[in-house]
This record gives structure tokens, sequence and C-alpha cells, in this order.
């Protein structure tokens, strides 16, 4: 005896929808989920190690190391303060102003005064700005006499220099400009008569 329709068609239905079930979702279904799935296996991170690996970065950069080096602008100042330096003895040789940066480096930045050896006569003193010599500075010899005095801009020389003997007499007289000699520069014996002019520049003695 033959099973009712009705029963073949109940079994029927329910194979077919066990096939459709295991046949799992469509391509179209599986390309539009895969995308979306991935940023959230990537970003997933613990805030602590987030923060340090952020830490690291920037320290990397501060550096010069790693991406984005040379990116940070140089290191800033944090302080100024005065620095000595002496020999065996305590002999004050340099004392000089700096400003300490933040990376713990220091730069010179306002009065400089170095000594001979000894610590009893000057060698030279003038000023620094932000590492660059600046304004007037002053060398003298070791009895005492001044040696030269002129100025600076950006450590080059700018301006009038004049230079004396070791007796102290004056030697000569000449102008700069860009730390190359620009103008007229003017020889005396050591009585103070002018003994030569010669015109320079940028340099280049002019005929």
């Amino acid at each position: 005896m033959r099973p009712p329709i009705a029963t073949w068609t109940f079994w029927l239905t329910l194979l077919a929808l066990t096939l459709v079930g295991c046949g799992g979702d469509p391509p179209e279904s599986q390309d539009e989920t895969e995308p979306e799935k991935q940023p959230v296996a990537t970003s997933a991170e613990d805030p602590g190690e987030a923060q340090d690996r952020l830490l690291a970065e920037i320290a990397a950069i501060t550096s010069g190391d790693g991406p984005g080096a040379g990116e940070v602008s140089a290191p800033i100042f944090v302080r100024q303060k005065t620095l000595t330096e002496t020999d065996d003895a305590d002999n004050v040789l340099v004392r000089r102003e700096v400003n300490v940066l933040s990376d713990d480096s220091t730069q010179n930045h306002g009065q400089y005064t170095q000594w001979y050896p000894g610590g009893e006569q000057k060698d030279h003193e003038g000023t620094y700005t932000n590492g660059q010599k600046t304004g007037e500075w002053t060398y003298w010899r070791k009895n005492g006499e001044k040696q030269a005095v002129g100025s600076y801009v950006d450590s080059k020389k700018e301006g009038k220099w004049t230079h004396w003997r070791k007796d102290g007499t004056l030697e000569l007289e000449e102008e700069y400009r860009q730390d190359k000699r620009h103008g007229t520069a003017v020889k005396y014996d050591e009585q103070g008569e002018k003994i030569s002019d010669v015109s320079d520049e940028d340099g280049r003695q002019l005929p």
C-alpha cells in the first residue's frame, strides 16, 4: 500500500529545506560580510598596550628614529643656567651662560668668558645668542694687552675690527661683511702713523 501523496510531499519538502541549509550562505552574502569582520579583528587592542605603543612612537619620533622622524621641531628651551669649567687647582677657565634644552643638551646663550691657563688673565669675552656669537667681542694677549676688538652677527665678523701689537700699540683697522674683509684696511706703525691701506670687496683685494 502506497503512502498518501501528502506524506510524500512532506518528506520532499523537508529534504529540500535540509539541502538548502547545508549549502550555507550564498557567495554574495560572504562577500558582503567578510570585509566588515576584518577591521574588527585588527583594531582589537588592550588599552594599556595601546598607550605603551603610542608613547613608544612619540619617543621614537622625538629621538629621530622610526617613522615620522625629522617631522618634530628641535628640542625646546627648558631653563637657563651658568656653567663653569675649572682646572685641577679650581681656577676658573670658562664661565658661560647656557640654555638647557628639553633633550638635556646645552646651548651657549648670554655672557661667555674664557681665561688663559691659571685663570688669572682673560683670553676672550663676548656674548652668545642661541649658540651664535653676537655683538662685540674682546680678545687679550697673555700679557694682558688687548689683541683685537670687533663684532659678530651669527658668528660671522661684521663691521669694524681693531688689532693691537704685544706692546699695546695700534696695528690694524679693517672692515668686515659676512665674515669677509669688505672696505678699507689701514695698517699703522709703532708710532701710530699710517703705513698702508688697501680696499677689499667681499674678501677680494681691489686693484
